[in-house]
């Protein structure tokens, strides 16, 4: 299984500063995954209330040629994520 896609807010080794940010509007438009059929995971990790994910848009995304909705059995969002959106 692998991770198609992840998104975190975090901090790590790399950041100048202990703060964890934010992912906010974002569009993936016209994305498609092509190869074998397997256990690719979307992930979507906010850190806490003021450092989370928001707006995120799948704009006709593919996995093995099938259309990428909110169904996708390998969706992980945790509890700092809103708006996550699937359009043909």
């Amino acid at each position: 299984d692998h991770n198609y896609i992840e998104m975190a807010c975090e901090f790590n080794r790399y950041c100048k500063t202990q703060v964890a940010g934010h992912i906010r509007d974002i569009t993936l438009k016209d994305v498609h995954l092509r190869g074998a059929e397997g256990g690719y995971f979307i992930v979507f990790n906010g850190f806490d209330e003021e450092h989370g994910i928001a707006d995120v848009t799948f704009d006709n995304c593919t996995i093995s040629g099938k259309p990428l909705t909110a169904d996708y059995p390998n969706l992980q969002i945790n509890e700092h994520v809103e708006g996550i959106r699937f359009t043909a």
